[in-house]
């Protein structure tokens, strides 16, 4: 329908091995790549003290949220130094933005999402390549739970065609090679943030 070529291969980031990995890099060998959007993520299955978590969720979040982006830079960017150009876009999260308590794994492996993301991007700008931290606040999908969308919520659609039509473009912080592409995300989300904080210091917490 699109007249576009599609290849595809389903793996289970928290569990890849070295088969899982040979394999995508064998395939991307074969492709020009780009662009490359590290998208792949989990969260706690609910909000919940780090001392209570399970470790073994822990340990995926790490794998999938930071390993996985790492790995699939890694295999993208030697050719794209070969063409000198590129870009890569890595999904964040507005958790990155301030210690959120109760979901302090998600939120401290969007924070490497984020420095990261800077860092590469002074290292690599001056080979051609792009790259791209998205603060992403709430969309609706499996993982943030919403199921309607809404003016603060929109569908992954409407979201992904924000992101696509502001690359390269300053709006929504001040944070370097960072972007909120969202307009209703850049009004609602800080004082968002700040209310987050405020209500669980002065609560005391979970009860």
């Amino acid at each position: 329908q699109m007249g576009v070529e599609v290849d595809y291969y389903a793996v289970d980031f928290s569990k890849a091995n070295g088969a899982d990995w040979d394999y995508i890099k064998k395939m991307l060998m074969t492709k020009s790549i780009g662009v490359l959007v590290n998208n792949v993520g989990v969260c706690h299955p609910s909000i919940i003290s780090f001392m209570e978590e399970d470790p073994a969720i822990c340990k995926d979040m790490v794998s999938v949220n930071i390993t996985t982006m790492m790995n699939m830079t890694r295999l993208v960017v030697p050719q794209m130094r070969q063409r000198k150009n590129g870009l890569i876009l890595n999904i964040g999260s507005w958790t990155a933005m301030k210690g959120m308590p109760f979901l302090p794994v998600y939120a401290g492996t969007k924070g490497f999402v984020k420095t990261f993301s800077q860092s590469l991007a002074y290292e690599l700008e001056p080979e051609g390549i792009t790259v791209e931290h998205i603060f992403s606040f709430w969309v609706r999908s499996k993982m943030s739970g919403y199921k309607t969308s809404s003016v603060s919520i929109p569908s992954p659609r409407v979201y992904a065609s924000h992101v696509l039509t502001h690359i390269g473009l300053k709006c929504g912080t001040l944070e370097p090679f960072s972007s909120v592409p969202y307009p209703p995300h850049s009004y609602l989300g800080f004082p968002a943030i700040l209310s987050f904080s405020r209500f669980f210091r002065s609560s005391g917490g979970l009860s």
